[in-house]
């Protein structure tokens, strides 16, 4: 981002010579429209709810010039047919924004007077803006309703100030184009049977481990350390490890224990009897591609529906007693029936103790057989897969009116097991449920008017005791079902293995999986976390890799990959799948996954596994070229980690907070701002504030600890308030905690505030007459996230809880919009300095990267571009002025395409074009090694 002046109040406005040129007829704007267009406005722009704008008609630029209100540039009116689709397509380029700008598409429908009777408008999640100088095109399409006689498209600016280049418009009928049906190729070979197994015989059967190493854990296969370097699919085992790849994980290829699909069938014969032998023939197949590949099994742990039925109880039930059903492996809802020839069947309830015996029956056959099998010689571990998107989400992803209760009998069951565990008298469950009814056998999960009672609930005794109970035990009980399938695999399987699973932090929340503390003890070794999906993934976007609390899973020696199931100029297009974000060749390709792999790396996980889940996605020249850079990159990381600089920057995270209510806080909507903040923080769970083994930082940022407690807050003081370092409070403090107020949590750190309960949507804006360091540069909003572009005004990110910041002594940095109360303060007391805003999200790229120059950090790059650096990885993906990655000492520099020395010193420009990335591998200079 280059520098703003601070004293402007809106940035530079000046016209940017070097940008890409466009030809307008802005008037007319009928480029290849079917439908003609009636007239043109005589003022194409309105600002509305108080923004202010300029507008070019001659080159088509609008600018937004402040942060209040939307400014629209109307189209031209067209003509349409009522019952018609159409289809806009509008071409713009940002010239400059200061991140947390929004731009949003409208399609409005007008009757024969003019008057609006209707309005489409863009998912919200793709309105926000991050690139500057970076062509894009937006499209919309709207079926023209009865009345409808003309449709108006609407271009909308909201958020931090911005500017456009507005290019052609294109109207008319929506033609549906035939979906691509993907380019395959042929699966490597199935070799001779026989032969295969006695080759097979002759090898030493594999182990692998996880070790810990300088605070980290490492992964071993047969006693070396290893870089994570998979590929999961079923196509090009061979190409795919002559690229780099060290590890196969299957997919499909009879890993189902007993539920099958038509394209891959149950190892369940019936009887209790299971035949492994297409499972066999798979690893066959991978080891004559690659003899030296080794394989983590993917094991599908679903039930069929013949078991289900045969045991209702164990089926998902919602309050009205409605099973629930699942769809392939989503979730469609509750019904009474299902419809196996769509792949549905019933949902099923994970902590049922009847279920979790039927897999470990499967479990111990599969492990078995690989035992004796020579095909599992090969076989390194496993990776446990099932439920909601064969992950154990929680079969609804957000369930404001039920909070995710489960009225199966066999819930309830597991539930009381697990109250016995905590409370272990009748007495003790009463006092903490605040009933005198209820015992220890009688327990139920709550009811939807106990759910729907409070926006929140806390820990006190009573209804906020039972519901946090409850959904804990969600949490806890998946954990403890992946342990116990992971424990037995160990065991049947009689060497040393590890155990694969996905699961989520407080960056993507689940509710069925947040209890990594649980998870931790043993039993898993490595968990995987799927990149965001579109829009991160864009080229005009910062990325949605390393979007887990890795240092977290590091601190607790779980190996942390990322599954990249990056899609390619190759794969199939199976519709509505926009989010999955389909580059449009090699070069799109290698803008997503050089930047997604290097944050993974920087960031301090171990690797990823690229998931080719049709086939044939990565079977390309371009695209291997590409992958083996990323690998390669694997591999530096693994060797060089613990030789360079880490990271002076911790963010924490609470992980307990959407146990507490569905849509309270969530760490990750700040992620974008971390992303484009010149650094690359170690992100970490609250709870990791007292882990012995947490290093020192200068720079902490703690996202809504919502649920801290007394002993946390005293670790806080002790480790982080130090003379030499920066605090960070964003978001809400202690409500949901033993403190039930935030008061408390600020005034140990010497800030006066006062609690405010109400839910309200605002942000802060910056205080542009203050001069500080803090807010050098920073103009409009804090935030990034969090504007929804509507008709003529912006919807805010809801704050649950807000705070009357009263201490006369802060500075104020920051001001909630439209009104004179302080949102955003810094206190600086004794040397020591706390930043604060009880705003959700409440942090922007270029305050973090001011408030770790305050800590005496030299952030790596400017604020503005998507910059991951760290463990001997420098990655970068341009969204704004060229980016620069700066070290205080002396460091070599390599290609990591091609391994060649490319430079040395201090400093190195990535050389790239915006929506482009490229990494660089670093380390210390021979004179400076340590």
């Amino acid at each position: 981002m280059r520098a703003r002046s601070r004293n402007s109040k809106i940035f530079s406005l000046k016209s940017n010579e070097a940008a890409m040129k466009y030809r307008f007829l802005f008037f007319s704007l009928m480029g290849l429209c079917l439908a003609e267009p009636l007239f043109c406005m005589e003022s194409p722009v309105v600002d509305t709810n108080g923004s202010r704008s300029s507008f070019d008609a001659s080159n088509g630029i609008l600018s937004k010039l402040n942060l209040p209100g939307v400014t629209t540039w109307r189209a031209s009116k067209y003509k349409v047919s009522p019952g018609q689709e159409y289809e806009a397509a509008l071409e713009f380029s940002c010239e400059e924004l200061i991140p947390g700008a929004a731009a949003s598409l409208q399609l409005v429908s007008l009757d024969a007077s003019g008057r609006e009777i209707g309005r489409i408008a863009d998912p919200a999640r793709f309105q926000q803006v991050y690139a500057e100088n970076l062509p894009q095109k937006l499209k919309l399409r709207v079926k023209a309703g009865t009345g409808t006689a003309f449709i108006q498209p609407e271009l909308k600016l909201g958020g931090n100030p911005l500017k456009v280049r507005i290019g052609r418009m294109t109207f008319g009928k929506y033609v549906p184009k035939p979906l691509f049906k993907g380019i395959y190729g042929e699966k490597d070979p199935m070799p001779p049977r026989v032969f295969a197994l006695k080759d097979m015989a002759k090898l030493k059967t594999s182990e692998s481990w996880i070790a810990r190493e300088a605070g980290r854990p490492v992964l071993y296969i047969n006693g070396k350390k290893n870089a994570y370097k998979a590929y999961k699919g079923g196509t090009d085992y061979r190409l795919m490890c002559e690229n780099g790849a060290n590890i196969i994980v299957t997919h499909g290829g009879g890993g189902a224990l007993y539920w099958g699909k038509e394209w891959d069938k149950q190892a369940y014969a019936g009887n209790g009897e299971f035949d492994f032998k297409r499972l066999e023939d798979n690893l066959l197949r991978i080891y004559a591609a690659n003899p030296d590949a080794k394989v983590i099994v993917t094991v599908e742990c679903d039930p069929d529906n013949a078991w289900l039925e045969a045991h209702p109880e164990n089926i998902c039930l919602n309050e009205k007693g409605e099973r629930g059903i699942a769809r392939y492996t989503g979730f469609k809802g509750f019904g009474s029936s299902i419809d196996q020839k769509k792949q549905e069947r019933w949902a099923w309830t994970y902590a049922s103790e009847a279920y979790q015996r039927h897999v470990i029956q499967g479990l111990k056959a599969m492990a078995e057989f690989l035992k004796q099998s020579p095909a599992g010689n090969i076989v390194i571990g496993f990776c446990l897969a099932g439920g909601h998107d064969g992950q154990y989400v929680q079969w609804r992803y957000g369930d404001e009116t039920a909070g995710h209760a489960d009225y199966s009998e066999s819930f309830q069951a597991a539930l009381r097991k697990w109250l016995k565990e905590k409370y272990g008298t009748d007495e003790a469950l009463r006092r903490a449920w605040n009933d005198p009814e209820i015992t220890l056998d009688t327990a139920r999960v709550f009811t939807g008017k106990e759910w729907r009672s409070k926006p929140y609930f806390d820990t006190e005794p009573g209804i906020d005791r039972k519901i946090t109970d409850c959904r804990t035990f969600l949490s806890v009980s998946t954990a403890r079902m992946l342990r116990k399938f992971g424990n037995v695999l160990k065991e049947s399987f009689g060497r040393r293995c590890v155990i694969q699973t996905w699961y989520s932090s407080p960056v993507w929340r689940q509710t069925s999986r947040l209890a990594a503390e649980e998870l931790a003890k043993g039993g898993i070794d490595i968990v995987a976390q799927v990149t965001d999906y579109a829009p991160p993934r864009l080229a005009r976007a910062p990325g949605g890799s390393a979007n887990y609390t890795i240092a977290d899973s590091n601190l607790h020696n779980l190996l942390y990959v990322q599954e990249m199931d990056h899609r390619t100029w190759r794969t199939q297009e199976v519709g509505g799948w926009n989010y999955t974000a389909y580059p449009s060749g090699p070069a799109e390709f290698r803008s997503q996954v050089i930047r997604d792999a290097g944050s993974v790396l920087a960031a301090g996980g171990s690797g990823f596994y690229y998931y080719d889940m049709f086939g044939s996605w990565y079977h390309d020249p371009e695209a291997l070229k590409i992958i083996r850079e990323t690998y390669r990159m694997a591999d530096w990381a693994e060797q060089k980690r613990n030789q360079v600089p880490r990271t002076e920057f911790a963010v924490f995270m609470d992980e307990r907070d959407r146990l507490h209510g569905e849509g309270i806080a969530n760490g990750g909507s700040a992620m974008k701002s971390l992303r484009m903040s010149g650094l690359t923080p170690d992100i970490y769970m609250l709870d990791d504030i007292l882990n012995p083994e947490l290093p020192e930082y200068k720079l902490y940022l703690f996202f809504s600890p919502m649920t801290i407690t007394r002993e946390q807050l005293n670790a806080i003081l002790e480790k982080a308030y130090r003379k030499d370092a920066v605090v960070m409070i964003a978001g809400p403090a202690g409500v949901c905690g033993p403190f039930r107020s935030a008061e408390p949590v600020l005034k140990a750190f010497g800030l006066q505030i006062q609690d405010s309960m109400k839910p309200f949507n605002n942000v802060v804006a910056f205080d542009e007459t203050v001069k500080d360091p803090l807010t050098e540069r920073c103009t409009g909003r804090l935030g990034t996230l969090g504007v929804t572009i509507r008709k003529d005004d912006v919807a805010w990110l809801r704050n649950p809880f807000g705070a009357k910041i009263t201490d006369a002594a802060a500075i104020v940095l920051g001001r909630w919009l439209g009104t004179s109360e302080p949102g955003l303060v810094v206190k600086r007391s004794e040397g020591r300095t706390l930043i604060y805003t009880p705003q959700i999200a409440g942090v922007s790229a270029q305050l973090i990267n001011n408030a770790a120059k305050e800590a005496g950090i030299l952030p790596p790059s400017e604020a503005g571009n998507a910059v991951y650096v760290g463990n001997g990885i420098a990655a970068g993906h341009r969204l704004a002025d060229p980016i620069v990655i700066r070290f205080r000492e002396d460091m070599n520099f390599y290609d990591p395409a091609t391994g060649e020395k490319s430079g040395s010193g201090r400093e190195i420009r990535l050389d790239c074009k915006p929506g482009e990335s490229r990494a660089v591998l670093y380390e210390r200079a021979v004179s400076q090694k340590k």
